[in-house]
């Protein structure tokens, strides 16, 4: 079929306007599915808890049993003479970290549950508004050894860590 030269020039421009629609679809599908993907923020508040759990279970200044004779920490094994606020507060600077702990021991031989914080006044605070966005918490548990004078018994140790980002 033969076409004048006005068909053509319509003909022409109505092809145009087709793949220009089909580009700006595919355009706009393409930055849809790379904009989704890509993330402005890394959350590291999980990281920034379990570094704070590993300095209170490893750290010598801190609830670890600490041989008097060697110096070498054990880490797995608290000290039950240590195990208060007044050490941990020592132990771990919290003045510009927005963070803290709630450590519960159970000593499963005798079924003792002995209770302390890092930093309490904060937490009792933070503890109810962990459902906002602003405020996490960790949870870890870990069973440990307990020392207590000469006596060693199994525990378990659950530590509560409540932290905000700002």
């Amino acid at each position: 079929m033969k076409l004048y030269k006005k068909a053509q020039g319509f003909s022409t421009l109505n092809l145009f306007f087709w793949r220009f629609l089909f580009i700006a679809i595919a355009f706009t599908a393409v930055w849809y599915l790379a904009s989704t993907q890509i993330q402005e923020k890394v959350n590291i508040q999980q990281t920034k808890d379990l570094i704070l759990i590993n300095r209170i279970l490893y750290s010598p200044t801190s609830i670890a049993f600490t041989d008097p004779n060697t110096g070498r920490v054990y880490p797995d094994i608290i000290d039950l003479a240590k195990f208060n606020e007044k050490v941990l507060n020592s132990s771990i600077n919290t003045d510009k970290n927005l963070i803290a702990a709630k450590l519960e021991l159970k000593n499963l031989d005798t079924n003792e549950v002995t209770e302390t914080y890092l930093n309490k006044k904060w937490f009792d605070r933070w503890d109810p508004l962990i459902k906002f966005e602003q405020y996490s918490k960790t949870i870890k548990w870990k069973y440990i050894l307990i020392k207590r004078g000469d006596k060693i018994n199994k525990g378990l140790l659950r530590i509560d860590v409540v932290s905000t980002s700002g």
